[in-house]
């Protein structure tokens, strides 16, 4: 349902470990390879995504920012693959971050709300919820010795 030509979409270099999973087993059991190639269209091919954010050193110690924040602030865990994929949206700046993963939405519904992010206007922003500002980013990635 999206305009794609009014946004730039971003996701995570992750999402091309995950997304693809069920439709290659699916063209695996059956031989119909038109639900993957659908899914490598939205990944690869205008229109769709239009930035894919590395996995970089960054973005891997932003991830660890990311679960010990929910930890730490909601008492929520949330998987390694889930806060990769927020800490890219963070990493790209994002306005929006979109997911149908209802046990993520749910972390970070409940982390916004503990901590009074939540706007009855707008959906909370992972931006608020998650903020780390770059020096300490920097400061944190000087300990890990991960410049």
């Amino acid at each position: 349902g999206w305009d794609w030509q009014q946004h730039l979409i971003v996701t995570s270099e992750f999402t091309l470990a995950e997304v693809p999973v069920h439709p290659i087993a699916s063209a695996l059991r059956s031989g119909d390879y038109e639900l993957h190639d659908s899914y490598q269209s939205i990944v690869a091919d205008e229109p769709g995504v239009r930035e894919v954010i590395p996995a970089s050193r960054s973005v891997l110690v932003r991830t660890a920012l990311v679960r010990a924040q929910m930890h730490r602030l909601s008492n929520c865990k949330i998987k390694t693959p889930d806060a990769i994929h927020v800490a890219s949206a963070l990493e790209a700046e994002c306005g929006t971050f979109v997911t149908g993963d209802v046990d993520l939405l749910a972390a970070v519904k409940d982390l916004c709300n503990r901590v009074g992010l939540e706007n009855p206007e707008r959906q909370p922003s992972l931006r608020h919820a998650f903020g780390v500002s770059q020096h300490e980013l920097d400061q944190l990635a000087e300990v890990l010795n991960c410049p």
